[in-house]
Formats: C-alpha cells, structure tokens, sequence
C-alpha cells in the first residue's frame, strides 16, 4: 500500500477557535494513521485511504453548519526524510 503524510490546518473564526479544532481532532479516529497536532496543525501519517479518511473526518467534525472555517492541507509521499512506524 502506499504510505502518505497530510499536514492539515484548519482556521476557525470563532472566538473559541482552539476549543473548536481541539474537539474536532478528539472525533477522529485515529487507530489507522499515526497523529501529532502542534499549535499550527496536524499529521496524519499511514497508508493513503486511512490518511484521506482521518483528514475528511476531522474537516467534518469541525464543521458546525454555523461557523466559518477552512482546512489547508499539505500532502506528501516517498519523503526521504519522514517516517513513521504504525
């Protein structure tokens, strides 16, 4: 299978923006991707189906239907340089 990694940030325009995106990444579920969150975003690392997934459920998960948001997402695949065992 092929193994990606998806670099998401999401901007949230709400007062409370870091409680926002904060549940949204608890909702996922993240037992098929590895996952590290930083103050400007998070990894999903795994295979590709799973990577795609995680990162669908967590646009989804944030999106109350009433607040504003948007998700930039960096994608990456055979990086010499990052790799993460699942």
């Amino acid at each position: 299978m092929k193994k990606i990694t998806a670099r998401a940030t999401l901007s949230v325009m709400t007062d409370n923006y870091a409680d926002h995106i904060l549940s949204a990444i608890g909702q996922v579920d993240t037992k098929n991707v590895a996952v590290q969150t930083d103050a400007l975003g998070t990894t999903f690392t795994g295979e590709q189906d799973a990577v795609f997934s995680a990162v669908y459920a967590l646009f989804h998960a944030a999106n109350d239907g009433k607040t504003h948001l948007n998700m930039h997402i960096q994608l990456s695949a055979n990086s010499p340089t990052k790799t993460t065992n699942l």
